[in-house]
């Protein structure tokens, strides 16, 4: 899951227990100062406290999952690069095995050979 889809999940989440727990802050007592800043009642500094720490929660929430489907695709790609492994070396195997009985059947034809030779050499020496 990527950062933005982190941030809207984490906004969605906050913005549904905001609806939720609306009738908690009454927004029209909500007042700006002189000094840009707002005045609102205690109901609504708890609200919006209550708010911040669920965001926390949920941010931290996220954080967790997206770290075990990481750990999640890890495992599973290293058992797919053993299994690669494994593919790769048994068909390098059966190469060499294959590569071994051929020179063995030549092997067996120059042994063979070698014999018609012998016997050819011994018929002539001993006439």
């Amino acid at each position: 899951m990527g950062k933005v889809a982190q941030k809207v999940l984490v906004l969605f989440l906050s913005l549904s227990f905001s609806i939720a727990n609306a009738a908690e802050c009454d927004t029209s007592t909500i007042k700006k100062t002189d000094k840009g800043t707002y005045e609102y009642t205690k109901d609504c500094h708890i609200a919006v406290g209550q708010k911040l720490e669920e965001l926390d929660l949920r941010t931290e929430q996220v954080e967790k999952l997206n770290k075990s489907v990481l750990q999640y695709k890890m495992g599973y790609d290293i058992q797919a690069d053993r299994a690669n492994d494994w593919m790769k070396t048994s068909l390098e195997l059966d190469k060499q095995l294959q590569r071994q009985k051929t020179f063995s059947d030549l092997e067996k034809v120059g042994y063979f050979v070698l014999g018609v030779f012998i016997m050819y050499k011994a018929t002539e020496v001993a006439r």
